[in-house]
């Protein structure tokens, strides 16, 4: 199972900018409250996610644009719209004229 850590705690952690030691932020938590459906969605569809391609498609569901996740994950926008490639074949809409982020919302309410 991937790590439901969010890529923003990620980011936070490596700009030292940690948590308290005795506990988590509140922004974290709810962020986990927020990214936790939509992984055991995507588990429970037994799609096998990279950690990178987890972080691209959580990002890309809070509406991110592939520079911004770029810039986030310190990779480039090539490698980014590689993800997106791989999430879409994985989601099985590869071919399909269906937004991505709206494909990802659909899976959280779903």
């Amino acid at each position: 199972m991937v790590s439901a850590t969010p890529p923003h705690s990620q980011v936070l952690a490596k700009n030292g900018a940690l948590p308290p030691p005795n506990g988590e932020w509140v922004i974290e938590r709810q962020l986990n409250e927020i990214v936790s459906p939509l992984l055991s969605r995507l588990s429970t569809a037994n799609l096998i996610l990279t950690p990178q391609e987890t972080q691209v498609a959580l990002l890309v569901r809070e509406g991110r644009s592939s520079k911004q996740i770029a810039e986030m994950l310190g990779v480039a926008v090539v490698t980014v719209n590689f993800h997106r490639k791989n999430l879409r074949k994985k989601l099985g809409i590869g071919n399909s004229p269906v937004n991505l982020r709206t494909y990802m919302l659909s899976l959280k309410s779903g």
